[in-house]
């Protein structure tokens, strides 16, 4: 029965008010008309469950997808602002407790402005996922990435052993950058300055705004010596 299941609703409903009002028991028509309109309203039941677990798994599924943009970057993937900062402070939190230290860096692009320029910004955004390809590679994948906005990243080094290590990540993404750069067929140069705060919970408390902040002058102090070479 292909009817739909408005009409298969109201048919069994007056079939079934008939039935109990007659005062002779259902016929043989009645009780096959009862049967098949009883298998279509099951039909029809199953047909509106599969696309109610459907429609529930599309929605599940959208939220998620709305959840990772709020907190993703769309161009590099990375952790946007906001997700960066959540993530980074739930990481700090649990160095707390943990009493392990960890290592902040700021990394800023340098001379985004003449890349856009020069090149355009579609070769600017190159320029800014690369960046991000390169702070892949440095970290771990355990570690947090996020791009601030515009040409700023930073990383968080969880669990990060040392300053000395911390200090060896820094010349990592240094030589990864330089790396780049000397690719055949590279006509953008990428450069970068680079903050870093390192953190050991055991020395006494900081916080994540006091930590980004110093981070940021340092990167920036970096980047103005580069600017005055």
């Amino acid at each position: 029965m292909d009817s739909p299941p408005e009409q298969v609703f109201d048919e069994l409903t007056s079939l079934v008010a008939r039935i109990r009002s007659s005062a002779s028991p259902a016929n043989d028509a009645e009780l096959a008309a009862l049967e098949a309109l009883a298998q279509a309203a099951a039909d029809h039941g199953r047909r509106l469950s599969e696309r109610l677990t459907a429609l529930t798994d599309a929605l599940a599924t959208a939220q998620q997808l709305l959840a990772e943009v709020a907190v993703r970057d769309s161009l590099t993937r990375l952790h946007n602002r906001r997700g960066f900062l959540e993530q980074a402070g739930l990481a700090l939190q649990l160095a707390e407790r943990t009493r392990r230290p960890v290592a902040l860096f700021s990394i800023g692009l340098d001379d985004m402005k003449a890349v856009n320029d020069r090149h355009g910004h579609a070769a600017g955004d190159e320029v800014l996922a690369e960046m991000a390809a390169i702070l892949r590679a440095t970290f771990r994948v355990t570690d947090l990435l996020g791009r601030m906005g515009g040409d700023e990243f930073a990383a968080l080094a969880i669990e990060c052993a040392d300053e000395a290590s911390a200090i060896g990540l820094l010349q990592r993404l240094h030589d990864a950058i330089t790396e780049r750069n000397a690719r055949d067929g590279v006509e953008v140069a990428l450069a970068a300055s680079a903050g870093l705060t390192f953190y050991d919970p055991a020395r006494g408390r900081r916080y994540l705004e006091s930590l980004l902040a110093e981070c940021d002058q340092r990167m920036f102090t970096v980047k103005q010596a580069r600017k005055g070479r």
